[in-house]
């Protein structure tokens, strides 16, 4: 399910196989190789932003999607399915979030074998201070480009990536 797969680790061999392909091989994987490290730089001040607030990068991923679908009884198999990671995952995962008081899991009427998770006040509260936090960090980082800028970096990443469009 989530991986380590780190490629940042060949990345000197594999600039130099670009090159010896040819000035279009070395550009593209060139630029490859500054896109992930931003990437991973973006993601390491997110992570920082959750660690501030003591949730994990499943927790908060879990709380950003009950908060997203209230009315919606999720459990974890949809939870698991929904964010790529083991139901053993969730279930560690629910465990500490109800401990903290951010969550409740309570059976759904509807099938008694199933639990609808939902957010306490204190999840919901920390959702919502989550989210404003992220929003801004990724102000703060994205300010270093201009507003035309960042509509060509939105549309050249949308090209990079056949499985999303513009919205």
């Amino acid at each position: 399910m989530s991986s380590s797969f780190s490629i940042s680790v060949a990345e000197a061999p594999l600039l130099a196989l670009a090159r010896d392909s040819g000035p279009c091989h070395a550009a593209g994987c060139g630029a490859m190789f500054e896109l992930l490290n931003t990437s991973e730089k973006i993601g390491a001040a997110l992570r920082r932003e959750l660690a501030r607030l003591e949730l994990s990068a499943t927790g908060f991923s879990i709380l950003a999607l009950v908060h997203r679908r209230p009315t919606t009884p999720l459990g974890n198999r949809e939870l698991a399915d929904k964010l790529n990671i083991t139901p053993q995952t969730v279930s560690e995962t629910l465990a500490r979030l109800e401990l903290t008081h951010l969550i409740t899991r309570v059976r759904r009427p509807d099938h008694r074998r199933k639990i609808a998770i939902a957010l306490t006040a204190q999840g919901q509260k920390t959702i919502i201070d989550a989210l404003h936090s992220f929003e801004r960090t990724i102000h703060r980082l994205m300010s270093a480009l201009s507003p035309p800028e960042l509509t060509s970096l939105r549309e050249l990443c949308a090209r990079l990536n056949p499985d999303r469009s513009l919205s």
